[in-house]
This record gives structure tokens, sequence and C-alpha cells, in this order.
């Protein structure tokens, strides 16, 4: 039994299934409470695998017995939250989404083909996520490392965010949320043409890791329109790219040295975004 209102049920096969859910203050909108549970016998009983998690937990999906994700949120001052396990939810890891570029965001649902193919889908506004007034959609097709992300921003009325999607073929999937908002978007992801999956945009980095230049390039239509933005793992710009072809020696846009580690380099054209991760190592 739990007090927590239950927020996503997913079954595996007949036995085996899981539930995600969890308290929000409705004044401030700060998550409290999430809680996951699994059952192994067609939901007679349920063993709690995650309980008083600081953040409510909102849909849950399994593509076998060991590996799952899920999506929760948290306040107005993050990106979207990841739960991935590998162990049937003995153990979940957190990770977050990319930055967002109208604001901060929450995700409502997720789902994945495969361990290394995935979507999910949420939205969120320029001052937070409370009144969803943009919708986002993020991609995967390597189990989570790097995402790619869409936004649409139809205007200042509150409810554009999806709270749940299904996918029923290998070229559309269906997203609805509040004020009968209702997304047709292709599974192969942002930027992909509706009859094939054929990637119309592509970034590419060069060496990765690198020690003291890598090449960073955009291959695809619209290249006077493309940007690319660097940044660290805090989520502030540090270095800022509009050609096709940059090569950036590890320096900020003040030209000061960067230490060692991760940055996430992110590429911007028309609605589509693309986000990578390059390491470097002094």
């Amino acid at each position: 039994d739990t007090t927590y209102p239950l927020r996503n049920i997913f079954f595996l096969d007949t036995s085996t299934g899981w539930v995600c859910g969890g308290t929000t203050d409705t004044i401030t909108y700060i998550a409290e409470k999430g809680i996951i549970a699994k059952t192994t016998d067609g939901g007679n009983t349920w063993v709690n695998q995650i309980e008083d998690y600081p953040l409510e937990i909102e849909a849950i999906h399994f593509t076998d017995q060991n590996n799952g994700w899920a999506v929760a949120y948290k306040d107005t001052a993050s990106s979207g939250v990841f739960l991935h396990t590998t162990d049937g939810g003995t153990n979940w890891v957190e990770s977050y989404g990319p930055p967002g570029v109208n604001g901060n965001y929450g995700l409502y649902d997720v789902k994945f083909f495969d361990t290394q193919e995935g979507w999910a889908v949420g939205g969120g506004d320029i001052s937070g996520w409370q009144n969803n007034n943009f919708a986002i959609f993020l991609h995967t097709t390597d189990g989570g490392q790097t995402w790619t992300s869409q936004e649409i921003y139809p205007g200042s009325l509150p409810g554009a965010a999806p709270f749940a999607f299904d996918i029923n073929d290998s070229i559309f999937g269906i997203a609805g949320g509040s004020h009968l908002s209702i997304y047709r978007f292709p599974v192969g992801g942002p930027g992909v043409a509706e009859n094939h999956k054929k990637k119309l945009f592509y970034l590419s980095i060069s060496p990765n890791p690198f020690r003291y230049r890598t090449t960073i390039k955009y291959t695809g239509p619209y290249s006077n329109t493309a940007s690319i933005l660097i940044f660290d793992s805090a989520g502030r710009i540090i270095k800022s790219f509009n050609k096709n072809i940059n090569i950036w020696d590890g320096t900020d846009n003040n030209g000061a040295e960067l230490a060692s580690g991760v940055y996430f380099v992110r590429l911007n054209i028309k609605n589509y975004q693309e986000i990578k991760k390059v390491s470097l190592i002094r």
C-alpha cells in the first residue's frame, strides 16, 4: 500500500510490472516525494524499489526484465530528470536532459524501443514549467547518453505540454496534453522527413576526446542559420560559433583555457537541436 498518488503503470508481461508516482506542492509546484514499486505476481503484491525520492516520478517504461527508464521533474531551476536502471529497478541512476532553449522544463512520459533508442516528452515556460507554455520532445539513440530536442512554443496560453504519447508505427507518434494540445511527430527524431527516417541534420566532433583542438562540423541544409554553442557542466555558455566548420582549441569566448572535463556541444538550426558530449583532456 502507498499513500502517494500513482501516475503511471507499466507491465512487461502478465506477471512483472512497475508503478510510479509521488506528490507535489500545489502552491509552489515543487515536487516533494516520489515512489517506484514492482510486482512479479501480476499485481497481487508490490515491493517498493524507490521510496521518499525527492522528486515526483511521472512515468516509467521497461524494454526487458533489466533495462528501464523513468522521468521526473524537479523545480523551476532544472531541466527534466531521468532515472535509469539496468538491474530491474534495484538500483537507479539519475541524469538530466539537455538545457532548454525557451526555459526550464519537466518531463511527463518516456518510452524506449530498445536499450538504445527512446523518446521523452514534457514542457515548460520561460519562468519555469508551471504553465507548460511550450512542448519539448527528446530523442536518444545511444541509451540516453545524449539527447536531441525539439521545442514547440505556440504562444502564451498554458497547456501546451504533452503529458503522454504513444508510437503505433515506425513513422509517426502522437502526443497529447491539456487544453486539447495534440502533436504528431516523426519517430526518427526532430528534423526527419515524414516518409522515411533519413536524417537531415548532422553534428560531428572529431577527435573526441581531444587535447589541443577538435573540429566541430555541421552538415545539412539551412547552414546560414545554424549556430553552435558549447556549455559547461553547470549549463553556462562558454563558447559560441556560427560557421559550418569550426576548430575549437579548448578556450572560452574570452580566450581563456578551460579545465579538463566534459562539455556539451549544441547545434541550433530552425526548430531543431542536437546535443553531443565532448571531452577535453589537458
